[in-house]
C-alpha cells in the first residue's frame, strides 16, 4: 500500500500542467510558475477561470462574484483531468507530484 497526499489540494497538480491554459482559454502567463507555493490552489484555479475568454468557463468554473465556485467547477476539472491533463508534464513543475509518481512506480515494480 502507498499513501500520498497532494501538497495543498489536487488543484496544485492540475495547475502544474501548462495545457490547463488552453483548456481554460487563458494566457499561459496566467498560470503560477510554482503551483505548490500557491496558498490556496482552489481559489487560484477559480480566479484563473474567471479570466477566461470563454463565457462558459468564466461562469461554469469561475462562478459569479457572489459564489465561491461555478456550478460546473467539478465537472469541467474532471473533463480536464480525464482528457487533457498530463501527469508527466505536470510533474516537471510539481515536485510532490513527481515524488508521488515515483512512489507508485516503485510500488508497481514490486
Amino acid at each position: 500500500m502507498c499513501f500520498r497526499v497532494a501538497v495543498r489540494s489536487v488543484e496544485a497538480w492540475l495547475l502544474a500542467d501548462e495545457s490547463l491554459a488552453s483548456f481554460l482559454n487563458v494566457s499561459p502567463a496566467r498560470l503560477p510558475r510554482n503551483p505548490e507555493q500557491v496558498e490556496d490552489p482552489k481559489i487560484e484555479m477559480r480566479n484563473i477561470a474567471r479570466r477566461s475568454r470563454l463565457r462558459g468557463i468564466r461562469e461554469g468554473v469561475g462562478g459569479a462574484p457572489d459564489r465561491q465556485f461555478g456550478p460546473e467547477y467539478t465537472t469541467m476539472l474532471t473533463e480536464f483531468v480525464r482528457d487533457y491533463w498530463n501527469p508527466q508534464r505536470a510533474a516537471e513543475r510539481s515536485d510532490s507530484l513527481r515524488r508521488a509518481i515515483a512512489a507508485v512506480e516503485r510500488l508497481a515494480a514490486q
